[in-house]
């Protein structure tokens, strides 16, 4: 017995774990990590390698890669509303980027090209390239590209030749996303060409350089900031079929998504240069705050653009711009050696203002200052004006206040001139202005000169080479000529006319606390009507219905004086006065008198 009990037991001890219901199922697992299926797991792990580097070779030189990733693209791209061709679309593993050679991107719905890669490298990164999944997140981490060719077009309607695209969203689970949100940027070599039909601008942007590239990589995406350096040389601008070459360009720049803050913003132009710097905000309807300094040919510019004014001189600029879309505001200081406008020039003028305006609309308030001003044969020596400017174009309307050293034409002078609550316009060329009151240390006409004139409600206008300047009331302190001379003139419906080699002074009920004429004096002189007429050759002055309550000359005094007509004639050689049906109340001699 003791004999068969251990032949049993060695029986039991050479069964198969499986085949013996008693053995505990932790080690029965254990037993699956033999020597033999540990070396079965890694023979197959390698050759799963071997495979995937043999595939991976395979489908890079048989372009199943380029295949794939194109096909994506142009999906991607047609999605957005482009339709993309390229004579090469290459994707190399190291580095892992797409080589694009002579790519086009047109419009689906026109077939209008849109832009146009000779040459462009982009560097991907693909997100868990490993991982077992069926989407993909292409990033773009740079982006190099030589030769691009941009069309940018509105029509008359305002409407962009980009207005088709759709700038679709990547949804999750779609099997490639292409991702933007960090890129080094360069654009070498390239050209934009820009065009306004309803604004008649046209523009070629040529030699491009521009590279864009985070100013921090550690920085999350959305919070990056990018470094923009902006170049383009001999590149012209056309307005209105007139053309602006030679021109060059010059940015540097921070930007993010908010806006950008501009370091450096530079233009040369034949017919001037201008440096600004500042911040834009907000990309989709910007503001912007640029401080800005200009010199600008204005001969060259009336030249070159259809301004509606003949322009001649250099004008400077220093001070700020700001504004959002078509609205401006100009802060700063303009001056000038000599400017020259619609036959107005202006010798060392001086301007600091605030100007508002949408497109050629404008308001202006501020003050100006020019040591002469000259419009066709009148001329203003050492002006100074402030107040308020509204115009459109060329036509304005000015309201404030004047004054001048000195105004005149060929035979007309205003000195020590002031006027206010003023208001001139000048529209279609024609210049008329007005003065709640105005006053003049001196007028005169050739050799007739009035002494402190003032006069209330003053109109003046200019056109085609005449002056006309009327006031419902005037009052001078004296009238003087060589041979005549008035003291405490007052008159009313004052009007002065002068064309050319004519002037005229009309004034109504003229009256004169004392006169003067070739020696007689005469005290409190009235006349219904006071005409001067200035020529060439002579000078004209009618008084009709003369009173006079005295006269007083060689040696007898005249009392109460009337005369329906006292005219002087006025010549080089000669004064002739002619008087017609003269009374007198009395004559006293001293010695006698007749009453």
């Amino acid at each position: 017995m003791p004999e068969e009990q251990n032949e049993q037991r060695e029986e039991q001890e050479t069964r198969r774990p499986e085949e013996n219901n008693e053995i505990p199922s932790g080690r029965r697992s254990r037993r699956y990590f033999t020597r033999r299926n540990t070396l079965l797991s890694t023979t197959v792990l390698a050759l799963a390698l071997i495979l995937g580097v043999i595939l991976t070779v395979v489908f890079y030189r048989y372009g199943v890669f380029d295949t794939y990733v194109r096909t994506q693209f142009v999906a991607k791209m047609e999605n957005i509303g482009i339709v993309f061709d390229a004579d090469v679309f290459r994707v190399t593993v190291n580095p892992l980027e797409v080589e694009l050679k002579n790519a086009t991107f047109s419009d689906k719905v026109t077939g209008e090209k849109l832009f146009f890669i000779r040459d462009a490298h982009l560097g991907l990164t693909v997100d868990n390239l490993y991982a077992w999944q069926l989407s993909r997140d292409i990033k773009f981490n740079t982006t190099d590209i030589n030769g691009a060719e941009v069309w940018v077009r509105f029509d008359e309607n305002g409407n962009s030749n980009f207005s088709n695209l759709k700038l679709v969203e990547d949804e999750a689970g779609q099997r490639v996303n292409f991702k933007y949100d960090s890129i080094k940027f360069a654009l070498k070599d390239s050209v934009i060409h820009f065009g306004d039909v309803s604004r008649k601008i046209s523009a070629d942007a040529n030699n491009i350089q521009f590279f864009l590239e985070p100013e921090s990589y550690e920085v999350a995406g959305e919070q990056k900031r990018y470094k923009i350096d902006f170049t383009s040389t001999d590149s012209t601008f056309t307005y209105d079929d007139r053309v602006l070459e030679d021109v060059d360009i010059r940015a540097l720049g921070i930007a993010d998504r908010t806006g950008a803050e501009i370091t450096e913003l530079k233009i040369e132009t034949p017919i001037g240069v201008s440096s600004l710097s500042g911040t834009l905000a907000d990309w989709a309807a910007p503001k912007y705050n640029l401080s800005i300094e200009s010199s600008v040919d204005l001969t060259q510019t009336s030249n070159i653009f259809p301004l509606g004014a003949s322009l001649r001189g250099v004008g400077n600029f220093k001070g700020t711009v700001s504004g959002e879309g078509e609205h401006y505001k100009i802060d700063g200081t303009i001056d000038s050696q000599a400017l020259t406008a619609e036959g107005i020039y202006l010798k060392a003028v001086n301007v600091a203002a605030t100007v508002e305006g949408t497109n050629s609309n404008y308001e202006a308030n501020g003050k100006a200052v020019a040591e002469l001003l000259t419009f066709e044969d009148f001329r203003v020596d050492f002006l100074r004006l402030s107040g308020n400017v509204r115009g459109s174009g060329t036509d304005f309307k000015w309201v404030g206040e004047l004054q001048a050293a000195a105004a005149k034409s060929k035979s007309l002078t205003l000195g020590g001139l002031f006027l206010s609550d003023a208001v001139a316009e000048l529209k279609d060329k024609e210049l008329v202005a007005s003065a709640g009151n105005g006053r003049a240390q001196k007028f005169s006409v050739a050799a007739a000169e009035f002494e402190t004139l003032y006069a209330n409600d003053l109109r003046f206008s200019r056109k085609d080479g005449v002056t006309n300047l009327s006031a419902p009331s005037a009052r001078a302190a004296a009238l003087k000529t060589k041979d005549y001379k008035l003291h405490g003139l007052t008159g009313r419906n004052l009007k002065v006319y002068d064309a050319g080699p004519t002037t005229k002074v009309d004034l109504d009920n003229l009256a004169a606390t004392s006169a003067s004429i070739k020696g007689n004096n005469v005290r409190n002189l009235r006349a219904n009507s006071f005409a001067l007429t200035d020529l060439p050759d002579y000078t004209d002055l009618k008084l009709a219905g003369v009173r006079a309550e005295q006269v007083l000359g060689g040696g007898a005094t005249i009392s109460g004086v009337e005369t329906p007509l006292l005219e002087i004639h006025d010549t080089k050689p000669e004064t002739v006065i002619y008087s017609d049906n003269v009374r007198v109340a009395r004559v006293d001699t001293g010695a006698a008198w007749i009453a």
